[in-house]
């Protein structure tokens, strides 16, 4: 990470894992058949739509380690200040977290409403969109102190934000 830099490993990841939903899609799409019992046991009679859709979660898994795994919690250490760090870190987790729940709980949903191939094109399209926002959006930290990073984040008008997120923490954590 130090090597290389947050927001390059961020965004080569997310691109790896955008990239491997579509060849799971293309893989459940045009090599296994429509009834999701048929395509289990395709998936261990050892065939090749087999081999190359375990071979698209590896490369998610991949894309995951290198990415999203490490750095949300690099990142959420790094961007705060000082003053908000403990409390923000906690709640960024928790919503990480509870995205991560919504995700799990929401593909058999969107399986039923979109198909068997089709909802790792929706999983691939909102990696596609966090590459974009990182791109856009996340600044590199790599190498800079907190200081440097709270002017630099001061300079993209971000300053505005945590002042919210100050009032709203403090908000949340008074004590009664």
């Amino acid at each position: 990470m130090d090597r290389v830099g947050r927001k390059p490993l961020l965004c080569a990841g997310l691109a790896l894992m955008a990239a491997a939903m579509v060849a799971l899609a293309l893989v459940i799409a045009l090599l296994l058949p429509p009834s999701p019992s048929h395509a289990v046991a395709l998936l261990h009679s050892g065939s090749i739509s087999g081999a190359l859709a375990l071979g698209s979660i590896g490369v998610y898994v991949v894309g995951f380690e290198i990415s999203l795994g490490p750095m949300l919690a690099l990142l959420l250490t790094e961007i705060y200040p000082s003053q908000l760090r403990g409390r923000c870190v906690a709640l960024g987790t928790a919503f990480a977290w509870v995205l991560n729940f919504a995700t799990v709980l929401s593909f058999s949903y969107l399986q039923r409403a979109v198909g068997n191939g089709n909802v790792f094109y929706v999983y691939a399209a909102t990696c596609a969109t966090a590459l974009a926002f990182v791109a856009m959006a996340v600044p590199e930290t790599k190498g800079r102190s907190l200081e440097e990073v709270g002017r630099l984040l001061r300079g993209r008008g971000w300053v505005a934000s945590f002042e919210i997120i100050s009032i709203s923490v403090d908000l949340l954590f008074e004590k009664k």
